[in-house]
């Protein structure tokens, strides 16, 4: 298959712009046969445009799109709503307690980020307000760190 070939053994252009050869393959930087990339939802159009970046032709970018789609004989590729290429990976949330493993790579996205943000900031600024007051703050941290919601803390 053409585009098993292209993934594991091409050397590819650093870039459009530069005609630097590297000594990498797209199976280098992705998961095996670009499951990666499916688990993600990279749309066909971003993968061939990715590898026409890279300078495959148009013909080789194809046979590397139909690999990533159908040629890996492995086992199936979950699909995760939350995965997507531009809600980042890995970030924390209690919701992400459910027993479904399959999501947990994907992360809770940037709506998980969003609320942290949103409790640390509210957090920080009850700490300036009560700054040099004794007493006023631990009352209020300690309801926060029981509920979850204040900063996340490494012991």
């Amino acid at each position: 298959m053409q585009g098993e070939r292209l993934w594991n053994d091409h050397h590819v252009r650093k870039s459009s712009t530069f005609a630097r050869i590297t000594n990498a393959s797209c199976g280098s930087g992705h998961a095996r046969a670009g499951r990666d990339l499916r688990y993600f939802n990279y749309s066909d159009f971003s993968i061939q445009q990715r590898a026409a970046f890279h300078g495959l032709s148009e013909t080789e970018a194809k046979a590397v799109l139909a690999y990533v789609r159908l040629g890996d004989k492995g086992p199936a590729v979950p699909l995760v709503a939350s995965a997507a290429p531009l809600n980042p990976p890995c970030q924390p949330d209690p919701s992400l307690d459910a027993p479904q493993v399959e999501g947990w790579a994907a992360g809770a996205g940037l709506e998980a980020a969003a609320r942290r943000r949103s409790a640390e900031t509210g957090r920080a600024a009850q700490l300036r307000h009560n700054q040099g007051k004794p007493g006023q703050e631990s009352a209020t941290a300690r309801a926060q760190d029981a509920q979850g919601n204040g900063p996340r803390r490494f012991r």
